[in-house]
């Protein structure tokens, strides 16, 4: 069996960007996973890791100061590296995103917030992963709670989505997710990495800065150095899509 841990980054109103991410392993290098990433953070005296309050210096990484802060975050990416078989990351530009799907004109239209529009689009970046080269084993994905999105409407949302993809897939397979907290599921917070350091990478580069020099983009080279699928969705993408989700929604509201 193969789990693939996702979590999110950015925030609609105030981030250049949109990310879901995570990594896939199977149930066995999860659990060597989970017992060395606790491990680490043990040594550190750090209960849970989370990387923008870890970026930010919060209360509970203030004991170990800028450079033990970077080390633990060296430690846990060497761990991810070690254990971890495949990454993904969907990124969205909000600016282009927001033009394309004018939230302010249907702020409470469900299927045009990016966290449904981005939770739609990695399903699909994954499944077609396994149906290209893991075909043969069950998978299973673990996301994030979500406490401002409807566990029920997103995966009532899967349904809609298996039928869209098996028209490009037939044997797509998109088995409903399910959601947890990074307490309870650990590869979670390795998840929650991948998605800051991926967005943080957006930013810095909208910033104009260096990225050879940043450490952050030391650090996210690190946590994409095993294969991965990473897809940036701008503008001709946006879209795209638009139009599709234009179409599905005309679709539907005429539908007896």
């Amino acid at each position: 069996m193969l789990e693939i841990y996702i979590d999110d980054s950015g925030k609609e109103h105030d981030s250049p960007s949109f990310v879901l991410a995570g990594y896939l392993a199977s149930v066995e290098a999860w659990s060597a996973f989970s017992q060395h990433w606790q491990r680490v953070l043990g040594d550190a005296n750090i209960s849970a890791f989370h990387m923008v309050e870890a970026w930010r210096m919060g209360l509970a990484y203030q004991h170990l100061g800028i450079l033990g802060r970077n080390q633990l975050i060296q430690d846990l990416l060497s761990c991810i590296v070690q254990h971890v078989e495949h990454a993904f990351v969907l990124s969205i530009d909000l600016e282009a995103y927001r033009h394309w799907f004018a939230r302010e004109e249907e702020p409470d239209l469900i299927p045009t917030r990016p966290y449904h529009f981005a939770f739609h689009s990695i399903q699909l970046l994954i499944a077609d992963h396994i149906y290209q080269w893991r075909n043969d084993q069950d998978f299973r994905v673990i996301l994030d709670e979500q406490g401002g999105e409807s566990a029920r409407i997103l995966l009532a949302a899967v349904d809609q989505n298996k039928t869209f993809a098996a028209t490009k897939r037939p044997h797509m397979r998109l088995p409903h997710p399910t959601f947890e907290t990074d307490l309870m599921a650990i590869p979670l917070q390795a998840a929650d990495m991948l998605a800051w350091l991926s967005r943080r990478e957006d930013y810095n580069h909208r910033k104009g800065m260096d990225l050879e020099q940043a450490v952050e983009s030391l650090w996210l080279n690190q946590a994409l150095s095993m294969p991965s699928k990473v897809k940036l969705m701008g503008d001709d993408v946006l879209e795209a899509a638009a139009k599709v989700m234009a179409q599905q929604l005309r679709a539907a509201s005429l539908d007896p």
